[in-house]
Formats: C-alpha cells, sequence, structure tokens
C-alpha cells in the first residue's frame, strides 16, 4: 500500500491536473502556499489525504448544485454569500468547490422542520424574496428558522429549496429587532489566513489558541456562538512580532523565492516552538539585517 505520494504520482493515478491537485492540497495544509518545489518533489502522506483525492472528482460547480437542490441562482448566490452552504475549497479559481451532500443535506434539515403550504397562500414568502423585502441575509432568516424563532413551510407544489418559504409577519418582526444590532468590523480568522499567505484549514485559530498571538472570541453576528476573529489590534500584534514570505513580499517588494532563497542562505528557520509545525512562518526580530 502506498505510503507517500507526489504531486506527480497523485495526478497520474486519479487523473486530476497537477495545478488543480496542488490548490486542494495548500487548501488542506499538506503544503505551504509558498512551497515552490517542483511537483514531482511535493510528497505528501498517501493515506492522510486519500478522502481528499477521492472526494475531488465528485465535487460540481454552481449550476450543478442549483440543480440538485431546486435553487436559482440568486437563491444560492446567496446561500453561498452567507456561509449557510460552504464550499469544499475556498479558491476562486476552481470553478467546481462544492459538495452535493451538503446541499442535499441541508434541505432535508430544512424540511423536517417545515409545514406544508398552499401555493396560493399569500401569508408566505420564499426565504430569497423575504431577504428582499425586509434586507435581513438568508444566513440570520435560516438561523432564525434552525432556532425555532420564526416559521417555516414548504409550497406544495415543489420540493426542493425554492419551495421553503417563510411566514411574511415573522420576517417583518425580525426585521425590527434587527436594525438595532450593530455589525463588527473584525477580521474573520479565515480571512486573516489568506491575507498571510496561510490556506491550511484553521491555521490562525490553531497558533492563536496555543498563545503564540492574540484574536479575539466573540459571538457570530448571524448565527450566535463564540467565533475567532482578528481585529485591527490583533492583525497588528501579530505583524509585529511575524512575518510570512506573502506578507514580506508585499513589504519590501520582492519576489516570496527570492525571499525564501535569502532566509535559506542565513540559516533563518521557520518559527517552531516545541516542534510544533506553523509551515512558513518567521519571527521578525530575526530577519533583521537581511532585507
Amino acid at each position: 500500500m502506498r505510503t507517500l505520494h507526489s504531486i506527480s504520482s497523485a495526478a497520474t493515478e486519479t487523473g486530476i491536473g497537477a495545478f488543480l491537485l496542488n490548490q486542494f492540497l495548500v487548501a488542506a495544509g499538506a503544503f505551504d502556499e509558498d512551497d515552490v518545489r517542483p511537483v514531482a518533489r511535493k510528497t505528501f502522506d498517501a493515506a492522510k489525504y486519500a478522502g481528499l483525492l477521492s472526494e475531488i472528482p465528485t465535487l460540481v460547480g454552481p449550476i450543478e448544485m442549483e440543480q440538485a437542490i431546486g435553487a436559482t441562482r440568486s437563491q444560492f448566490a446567496s446561500l453561498a454569500a452567507d456561509g449557510v452552504l460552504v464550499p469544499r475549497i475556498d479558491v476562486p479559481t476552481i470553478k467546481s468547490p462544492w459538495r452535493v451532500s451538503d446541499g442535499l443535506a441541508l434541505v432535508a434539515e430544512l424540511k423536517k422542520m417545515a409545514v406544508p403550504v398552499d401555493p396560493t397562500d399569500k401569508k408566505w414568502e420564499s426565504i430569497q424574496r423575504a431577504k428582499s423585502r425586509s434586507s435581513i441575509n438568508v444566513g440570520i432568516i435560516i438561523a432564525a428558522i434552525r432556532g425555532r424563532k420564526i416559521q417555516l413551510g414548504l409550497r406544495t407544489d415543489t420540493t426542493g429549496y425554492g419551495g421553503l418559504c417563510v411566514l411574511k409577519v415573522d420576517v417583518d418582526g425580525m426585521a425590527l429587532k434587527t436594525r438595532s444590532v450593530p455589525s463588527h468590523s473584525h477580521m474573520t480568522a479565515a480571512a486573516f489566513d489568506r491575507s498571510i499567505g496561510k490556506r491550511g484549514e484553521g491555521w490562525f485559530e490553531k497558533f492563536s489558541a496555543a498563545g503564540h498571538t492574540p484574536a479575539t472570541n466573540m459571538p457570530h453576528p448571524k448565527w450566535g456562538g463564540l467565533r475567532t476573529y482578528v481585529s485591527q489590534a490583533d492583525q497588528e500584534a501579530f505583524h509585529a512580532r511575524f512575518v510570512t514570505p506573502s506578507t514580506l513580499s508585499k513589504e519590501i517588494e520582492e519576489d516570496r523565492r527570492g525571499i525564501l532563497s535569502k532566509l535559506k542562505a542565513a540559516g533563518i528557520a521557520p518559527f517552531a516552538p516545541n516542534g510544533e509545525d506553523y509551515g512558513r512562518l518567521y519571527l521578525r526580530n530575526e530577519i533583521k539585517g537581511i532585507f
């Protein structure tokens, strides 16, 4: 049984293009985004990522997802924009990042909570129509449905997501309550990961949880529950102490390959306290005089 794969060997066995495969493996944390080795030399644990390799060919694009769950383009776009449905990989260049099973599971979950509604009943409106009329995000509406705060119906003439509907009076009541609730401007941990060139899942959350840099835990503005965010002060604290090839490239306007070569030549090792692996992350005070 194979224990190691290279991107090259995995691409040959699976029929997945090496460029596409590399993007998925970077997002999964197998490689750092700044790893510039040739595909034949970029090796990874075959067993650990076997599930990912088998899953990639099954992923679909937006049109297939819309058809699978019975949603229009705007309905699906709202579900994606509000994080109700999350792609398997969040990379703009990948056109088929969605699991059909996630969409079907969402529709099945909601249908269990829905009561039958006659198609001619004007007291109800689709979730998307409720969003347009009230300016309340679909994510907030679905969170309220899940919390049993508003009632959900299903038009009897359809079975997909497009047939799900809510009472107009419930939505009007939500609008009155949410107008006075301020939003926050903190960056999500995932967005911060991307801004510093880290695409391994949950990188900043793990890093901050280990006590290496501050983070801000606060309720999610739509769905509640404590989440990890990165305030402006948190960002400044991180950048004051650490650099990545990506952030340093922006600072000094030098190619990341040149940066990595200089770090290697100077014998600067990545920040790895107690053997912890955070990829290509360096202490700022250790690179002084090199750039």
